[in-house]
């Protein structure tokens, strides 16, 4: 028999089972963080802990717009921390979205500083609440457009093990540099390692990612799981895939004016189907949609 046999593999059962029912078991599918987007939610159950979430579309979709006011919930609503990762936008755009969607002022006057006495009084209400909110946002220096993945991955591990983050966000997959013989293998790496990561970290991970123009191509517009591919079987890495879509984007006269739709296209602790939220441009807001 080999010697080194014990250093070489875990193989207490009993302790596997225990660490199963103190950190599975006792913390059901339904415990998870929300968005505050109730058909959503309902259908993910939340972001859980040790789980990556991949939310990807085609540019415009709203997918940046779509994580602030989801980060805008946790923790205003819900007094959680967040660590978000910016590979692409600028840090002062962000704050500009985020001001927009707390305010409930037109991003174009926040942007030009032409405000009201009341738009003012607006922002400055919600630039106090935002400044109260525990968010820690990362962001390349310049003149780097794109995130290291070794900074990205000990940046990761400072966020969830010393500063106590519940959540993180990274936005977004396609600007994480990483030397790989081939894209392919690059993106399947990157998304693997985030996989064990939150494994390791216990807490959830959400990574936003850009869809191939491919899409653009076809009659039907609306994303799949086969999109991804694109950058690989990175859908394999993943608990959970939403798909967002506007088509407004793509037909002016469309019945959906206004509506972008969450496909919930993979779910291992909750449900694959459609949610549909309101898109307010003007405040680069989400709403819940009233059912009758």
């Amino acid at each position: 028999m080999n010697p080194d046999f014990d250093n070489k593999f875990e193989h207490n059962f009993a302790e596997t089972i225990t660490y199963v029912m103190e950190n599975n078991v006792k913390y059901p599918c339904d415990s998870g963080i929300e968005t505050g987007y109730s058909d959503l939610d309902k259908l993910t159950k939340g972001f859980r802990a040790a789980e990556l979430t991949i939310l990807a579309g085609r540019p415009a979709m709203g997918k940046t717009s779509f994580w602030i006011n989801a980060v805008r919930h946790m923790v205003i609503k819900s007094g959680l921390k967040v660590g978000v990762f910016l590979a692409k936008e600028e840090a002062e755009k962000i704050a500009n979205m985020f001001l927009a969607s707390e305010s409930h002022v037109d991003i174009k006057h926040i942007e030009s500083g032409r405000l009201s006495k009341k738009e003012l009084n607006q922002v400055e209400e919600s630039a106090e609440e935002l400044c109260k909110a525990d968010i820690d946002i990362a962001t390349p220096l310049f003149p780097y457009d794109c995130i290291e993945f070794e900074d990205l991955y000990y940046g990761i591990l400072q966020y969830a093990q010393t500063d106590g983050v519940d959540i993180i966000i990274i936005d977004s997959l396609q600007y994480i540099s990483l030397d790989s013989a081939n894209n392919h293998d690059k993106y399947i790496e990157i998304v693997k390692a985030l996989r064990e990561l939150d494994i390791t970290c216990r807490i959830p991970i959400v990574l936003i990612s850009n869809l191939p123009a491919a899409v653009d191509s076809r009659p039907d517009k609306h994303p799949k799981i086969e999109d991804l591919w694109e950058y690989g079987h990175i859908d394999q890495y993943a608990d959970t895939i939403v798909f967002m879509y506007k088509d407004e984007y793509y037909d002016f006269d469309t019945e959906k004016k206004g509506i972008v739709e969450l496909n919930v296209a993979k779910c291992l602790c909750g449900d694959r189907g459609l949610a549909e939220i309101l898109w307010l441009p003007q405040f680069m807001t989400f709403s819940n949609l009233e059912r009758s």
